[in-house]
């Protein structure tokens, strides 16, 4: 990457991309197309908001009611809701094309589908399908709340599209099927615009100081749970992604664009991005994502626009909107106007000549709104050569380069919960499983877990899950399910390992043999119901909820909603239930009926059974036992058992958090896992009623602000409540603050650094100083660890556990630490870490408690929540989360501390 050349660039486009204009001004035209004729019956944006497109930013509510009216007045339009928010927004899609293409509609998009699938389509009726069918684009607009000038441009698109006469418009209906989601975010979007329309005033003020030009955390960038739907396009973890990717799937387009902005100084970035790219795209998408950006270069040279192309937004991590589509066989691209949540509807913009240049909300809307009129121009043009490259694309994902791995092969005996989490992505895509159905010995494969060979000999049993790398989906199943991910170049914007199998924790390998030697057949539809508990034998001692299932931590939240009297087991045990015999792990769930049963209290078996029915309903066993003395294991009422202590939760919220982090977090805690929970503004920490909760959990954010938020006071506060009970987890940057405030009592740090070898800067030249910082950074690489199960707190864990990582400053610690989890010696399991960050990082600690007092501070080196990528990271969090509680000595009751006894104290 030359950062000169991006410099110049940056410094030159100021000055040209904007036009010097005074307030108020004229507006730029939307005229992609000169001298454009429209049907006078169909309203515009302005008869029916009141206001031309670009002088207010749209309320949700009015953007949909526009869309239904253009729909209920044109006949080239349809819409369709394909879902809604976590906060009930409708997520809709506009469909556009022309009279006749909609009245075969189902045939046009039944014949694309004929496409993807080389299997059942020869070549030649492929163009054939080629030769007749309209190309399919989906634009995605505002899928960064905050970036809103997106949905005005769409509906501009939709009502030229729907309006204008022209031969040009007709031309491209007729060769087009247009499919518009005007807001992939509604709930970021209205957060922004509820914040800018409560403190803007009448008159536009372009300072960049004033208030409407400095939005408040958290933020309208990301969605309601505060995560960035522009990286959850293949993993899908929130809704808006689960609805959408059904329907874009149904219309598999040839050519996605996905909408966004950027800061207000910089010029509008268009075409393809740089390296790296990631090697499972085929070298001619890149051909046609230059196509597309040259002709988006003419557009905007002709309209003395100045632009970016080819320079920092690369296509490496695969959950991009602009890159998902692409391993579903679209041409997608990015799209980047000056903006974002500071621009408000006009702002200034200085460069060298000094302040004066102003960017409007209308300049920016009818920025990408002549790209996407270039989108649809240059698809029209070239429709029938884009269905000939789409069906390329599937055909060409069937073969395999010599010695490619041809299969991933991981064993039905993984954790049920994660193989379902493997299927649900999978399913969602389209991504097909098979299953073995005969034993056999691999001669050769790769492990996903050390120790690591080029080649080891494997055994799989029958009912192996396989997934083939050839298959029409396999370049998105290749990304997502190798191991360690090539990089071409270390400069990346995003993280660079991501493997899905590492992050579930799965057992699995890598085969690169004959699938012909497979005995193979189409992966059942779904496991079978779980075997009920109920009704509960009359001579039930205790119900046992196994603790290594996946959603075990949900089982803890159920017996805290349910007021349950229950033990955490304090080593394995083997009971025998009605079913049979039994394999218990340590710190699974115990329930004594008797102990839940009181005469003041009628209702105490039904809120068993009810228990019961809700936990089985997660796809939990419960297993009811007769017998009190398992056959091996600590008797039922021994001390052994620790009493669970319910987790009372507080998740802090606000700034100087991480929004991302809090935002993940909340999900987890919410959505994916729920467990009863409360979220709690941190400004309020100083005047809360600390002892009224036993958990509080500091999501990622800086030290210093954390202390300068809390002050003195509170941080006191904070140390005496965990001395006398309390359990703080802290999450990634915040441990620092824990350490210093917390644990050490002071500032200075225990790690013992190695001076660094490294030449000395002022040594190196400009390029090798550029070329050194890279090489420091971390983007996300993922690093293997090691869980100590003799730990309580690692009840129902596998022993290896996968974190990403982004710095390599090792945990401090006390040297009575617990450490839960360590890097491995060798700890590189993906991604880019230079050999000195990977030394420095070795062997250190990824998850650690120290007993202070009577309570427990649990550090996490790396935020596991991260895009709720990380299963396995986050089964590790929640059940420090949950069941720390029960490990503070200062809660458990008298004699029932018999394990705490070499428990060490901090201070």
């Amino acid at each position: 990457m030359c950062h000169a050349i991006r410099q110049f660039v940056f410094a030159t486009a100021v000055l040209l991309t904007f036009a010097p204009r005074a307030l108020p001004q004229q507006a730029p035209a939307f005229d992609y197309f000169n001298g454009l004729r429209f049907e006078r019956s169909i309203p515009t944006p302005q008869q029916h908001l009141g206001y031309a497109i670009g002088e207010h930013f749209t309320r949700h509510a009015d953007a949909i009611s526009y869309c239904k009216t253009l729909a209920d007045a044109s006949d080239r339009i349809t819409i369709q809701q394909y879902g809604r928010t976590y906060a009930r927004r409708p997520l809709i899609a506009l469909t556009i094309t022309s009279p006749a293409n909609h009245a075969r509609l189902n045939d046009i998009l039944a014949r694309n589908l004929e496409l993807t699938d080389p299997r059942n389509t020869s070549e030649a009726h492929a163009n054939e399908i080629a030769r007749d069918n309209p190309a399919i684009i989906w634009l995605s607009y505002n899928v960064h709340g905050n970036e809103a000038s997106s949905t005005e441009t769409a509906l501009q698109l939709a009502y030229t599209l729907a309006a204008a006469t022209n031969d040009q418009i007709t031309r491209i209906l007729d060769d087009l099927v247009i499919v518009i989601d005007p807001c992939v975010n509604p709930d970021g979007r209205e957060r922004y615009v509820n914040f800018y329309d409560d403190v803007v005033g009448q008159q536009l003020n372009p300072n960049d100081d004033t208030a409407e030009h400095d939005e408040p955390w958290p933020g309208g960038r990301a969605n309601h749970y505060l995560f960035d739907l522009n990286r959850d396009w293949t993993w899908c973890s929130q809704i808006e992604s689960q609805s959408r990717l059904p329907l874009f799937r149904t219309y598999k387009p040839q050519l996605h664009i996905d909408y966004h902005e950027q800061g207000h100084d910089s010029p509008y970035f268009l075409g393809p991005g740089e390296a790296p790219y990631n090697a499972n795209i085929p070298d001619e998408t890149k051909q046609w994502l230059d196509l597309y950006g040259r002709a988006n270069g003419q557009v905007f040279d002709a309209n003395g626009l100045v632009f970016s192309t080819r320079e920092r937004f690369d296509y490496l991590y695969p959950g991009y909107g602009k890159v998902t589509p692409i391993y579903h066989g679209a041409i997608s691209l990015l799209c980047e106007q000056a903006g974002h949540g500071m621009a408000g509807l006009a702002i200034t913009v200085d460069d060298e000549h000094g302040p004066g240049l102003i960017l409007t909300l209308q300049d920016r809307a009818r920025n990408h709104f002549l790209t996407s009129m270039s989108y649809l121009e240059t698809t029209a043009s070239n429709r029938e050569k884009q269905l000939q490259r789409f069906a390329r694309f599937y055909r060409e994902s069937m073969t395999l380069p010599d010695r490619a791995t041809t299969a991933y092969i991981f064993p039905e005996s993984n954790d049920p919960g994660m193989l379902g989490e493997l299927r649900r992505v999978c399913d969602m895509h389209g991504i097909e499983i098979e299953q073995l159905t005969q034993p056999t010995d691999l001669p050769s494969a790769k492990r996903y877990w050390p120790p690591f060979a080029s080649e080891m000999p494997a055994h799989i049993e029958a009912g192996a899950w396989v997934i083939r790398a050839a298959q029409p989906m396999g370049r998105l199943a290749r990304t997502i399910l190798e191991r360690d991910t090539f990089v071409e170049d270390r400069d990346t914007y995003d993280i660079t390992s991501w493997s899905l199998p590492s992050m579930l924790g799965l057992d699995g390998v890598e085969y690169a043999g004959d699938l012909g030697v497979l005995s193979l057949q189409p992966l059942a539809l779904r496991a079978a119901p779980v075997r009920s508990a109920l009704p509960l034998p009359n001579n039930t001692a205790g119900l046992l909820v196994p603790a290594d299932q996946t959603n075990f931590p949900q089982a803890l939240g159920l017996a805290t909603s349910h007021n349950l009297f229950a033990r955490l087991t304090g080593d394995a045990m083997t009971i025998e239930a009605p079913d049979g015999e039994h394999r218990v792990p340590m710190g699974s769930l115990l329930i004594h009926p008797a102990r839940n049963i009181f005469a003041t209290d009628p209702i105490a078996t039904p809120r068993l059974d009810s228990f019961v029915q809700e936990v089985e309903a997660l796809g939990l066993h419960v297993l009811p036992v007769t017998n009190s003395i398992p056959r091996t294991g600590p008797a039922f009422g021994n001390n052994a058992n620790r009493r669970f202590i319910a987790p009372k939760i507080a998740l802090l919220r606000g700034s100087p958090l991480s929004s991302l982090s809090f935002g993940h977090t909340w999900h987890m805690l919410d959505i994916q896992q729920p467990v009863p929970h409360n979220v709690i503004n941190i400004d309020a920490l100083r005047r809360l009623r600390l002892d009224d909760y036993n958990v509080i959990v500091l999501p990622s954010g800086s030290a210093a602000r954390i202390k300068r938020e809390l002050g003195d006071d509170t941080a006191t506060a904070l140390r005496d409540w965990v001395r006398s009970g309390g359990t703080l987890v802290a999450i990634a940057g915040s441990c620092n603050f824990a350490w210093e405030s917390l644990i050490a009592g002071k500032d200075t740090k225990t790690s013992d650094d190695k001076p660094d070898p490294e030449p000395k800067l002022n040594t190196l030249t400009y390029a090798e100083r550029e070329a050194r910082d890279v090489d420091e950074r971390i983007p996300g690489a993922v690093l293997g660890a090691t869980i100590d199960l003799t730990n309580p707190i690692a009840a129902g864990l596998r022993e290896q556990v996968a974190l990403h990582m982004f710095d390599a400053e090792p945990l401090d610690m006390q040297d009575n630490a617990y450490v839960i989890a360590r890097f491995d010696l060798a700890p590189r399991l993906g991604g880019s870490i230079n050999n000195k960050n990977t030394d420095k990082l070795a062997s250190t600690a990824a998850v650690t408690l120290h007993r202070v007092g009577g309570g427990n501070v649990i550090c996490f080196a790396s935020d596991p929540t991260n895009r709720a990528m990380n299963k396995a990271g986050m089964r590790l969090l929640l059940n420090c989360i949950t069941i720390a509680p029960s490990m503070a000595p200062a809660l458990q009751p008298l004699g029932d501390q018999a394990n705490d006894h070499n428990d060490l104290d901090v201070h």
